[in-house]
């Protein structure tokens, strides 16, 4: 499992420095995203979100062959999906045909609100894998509805503050659902710091925490300066390029999760096994 392991972190840092350079050959304009190379650029961009769901599906499918935890095998199920769903998601972002101001004359990319009901979707499914290893690190009811609330209004009172007045029903109920939806894998990650401050854990544990903060990071992007931005024109395709850096580091680094997950099941069985020992020697 270990060589499995090793080899798909290989393949996640491989997909991380192709999106990298992609991003550097967009921004010095050596490879600028335009009307002549947008469906190149969008051609790199669909196999790279493909290869995050191939990584991530051979990460469920190893653990299922090799591990016998039924919850954490569920989990990893769940990312799968959850990242298959949100590569949907990118596609129908690439705008493919160019489509603006369908649902509100005050906001030139609304087309984004459509990617909505998939990516919705994906990062709900991405939530209940999180929710599942805070479950497993026991994690209370308690702490989960205070900080669960805490990040809601924080995401509320933001979301008024970017949202445009005079922005349609349609599009401000959408992109305010979407704001709090996301905003929620900040609640996972903050619950796995709490969480770190009282057991020790490996420095791998805090990838995914990194990637749920950078998730929620993307999507204030998107509302701040790509659906909001410049009195609802957007800068674009700007922030568009930078977005999608931050995506894919989030997404790749999300994935480790049952990874973690499986690190964490294995270090427990061990200090279980270690304890029936010490109690049958004795």
């Amino acid at each position: 499992m270990r060589l499995y392991k090793s080899r798909l972190s290989r393949a996640s840092i491989l997909i991380w420095g192709i999106c990298a350079v992609q991003t550097m050959l967009i921004l010095s304009d050596v490879w600028p995203f335009s009307v002549e190379s947008r469906f190149y650029h969008h051609g790199l961009e669909a196999l790279t979100t493909a290869a995050i769901v191939v990584i991530a599906g051979a990460t469920w499918a190893t653990l299922q062959n090799q591990a016998a935890h039924k919850e954490m095998i569920f989990s990893a199920k769940l990312l799968t999906y959850g990242v298959l769903f949100c590569a949907f998601g990118d596609i129908v972002n690439f705008n493919l045909l160019q489509h603006t101001y369908r649902y509100d004359p005050l906001i030139k990319h609304d087309y984004l609100i459509d990617s909505i009901y998939v990516f919705s979707v994906g990062y709900g499914l991405i939530l209940w894998s999180g929710f599942l290893f805070l479950k497993q690190l026991s994690v209370s009811k308690l702490e989960v509805i205070g900080v669960v609330s805490a990040v809601s209004i924080v995401t509320l009172f933001s979301y008024l503050q970017m949202r445009l007045p005079g922005t349609g029903a349609y599009v401000s109920i959408l992109a305010g659902f979407y704001a709090l939806l996301v905003a929620q894998c900040a609640s996972v990650a903050l619950l796995l710091l709490i969480k770190a401050t009282k057991i020790k854990l490996t420095k791998r544990y805090y990838l995914p925490v990194i990637g749920l903060l950078l998730a929620t990071l993307a999507d204030a992007l998107i509302g701040q300066f790509w659906l909001f931005g410049n009195q609802g024109q957007g800068y674009f395709p700007l922030i568009r390029t930078i977005n999608w850096f931050v995506y894919i580091s989030s997404s790749l680094l999300i994935i480790q999760l049952p990874w973690v997950y499986h690190l964490f099941v294995t270090a427990q069985q061990r200090d279980e096994c270690m304890q029936t020992e010490t109690l049958t020697s004795d």
